[in-house]
């Protein structure tokens, strides 16, 4: 089946995502506020695993104490993020704003910059990439303490910008992801990059300044 939300606020509480979409099943969201809170394992806020489109949304993810989840987001099926979205996290411990293992279409829209710890990670990256991650146009900035994707699948980047975001070496923390690029990091995937696309101002530990670290296969 199919469901389209316009112009419309959904607050979550501790026990249930703002949106589920099963296997087979396609949602479209324009115009909306989402906010979640949920203790699920994987999507804070939202949980797809058919085709999701989101334009001209805000999706948010409110911290808690589990330490278990993937990100504000949860993608196994198609992801489409269009202009004018905005997808930020508050403060987190290990996990990042999009968890994908499926496919995600970034053509437009910004993660970060809205709420009052925007990204602030300390193991999870603004894009976990464990599936394939399209990146055609937008903007992805504000991440700290981790860089803004890591990739473990195959990255295409085309379009859009990576910049402004800092991976540093806190005390305490082991995991290679926080001692790596500010802006990418690639462990053991593929990582394309094409005329369009800017990777540019972002702080890292290793791979500083344009900020890509990789383990796998980068080509440009």
């Amino acid at each position: 089946g199919s469901l389209s939300l316009e112009d419309i606020a959904i607050s979550s509480g501790l026990h249930a995502r703002t949106i589920y979409v099963s296997e087979e099943a396609a949602a479209s969201v324009s115009n909306a506020t989402l906010t979640g809170r949920s203790l699920a394992d994987e999507g804070l806020s939202i949980y797809n695993a058919g085709t999701l489109t989101l334009s001209s949304s805000t999706v948010m993810g409110a911290s808690h104490a589990s330490v278990n989840y993937k990100g504000v987001i949860y993608n196994s099926g198609t992801l489409n993020m269009l202009d004018g979205t905005t997808i930020d996290s508050e403060s987190f411990v290990y996990t990042g704003t999009v968890f994908n293992d499926g496919t995600f279409n970034m053509s437009g829209g910004t993660f970060g910059g809205t709420g009052s710890n925007s990204n602030r990670k300390d193991y999870g990256a603004t894009v976990t990439n464990n599936g394939t991650f399209n990146m055609s146009g937008g903007l992805i900035t504000g991440s700290k303490n981790s860089e803004a994707v890591l990739s473990k699948g195959t990255f295409i980047m085309n379009g859009g910008s990576i910049s402004g975001n800092t991976s540093t070496c806190v005390s305490g923390m082991t995991y290679n992801s926080v001692m790596s690029g500010g802006g990418v990091l690639v462990y053991g995937g593929v990582f394309e990059m094409y005329d369009g696309a800017l990777i540019s101002d972002n702080t890292g530990y290793m791979g500083a300044g344009v900020g890509v670290y990789f383990t796998g296969t980068v080509f440009n």
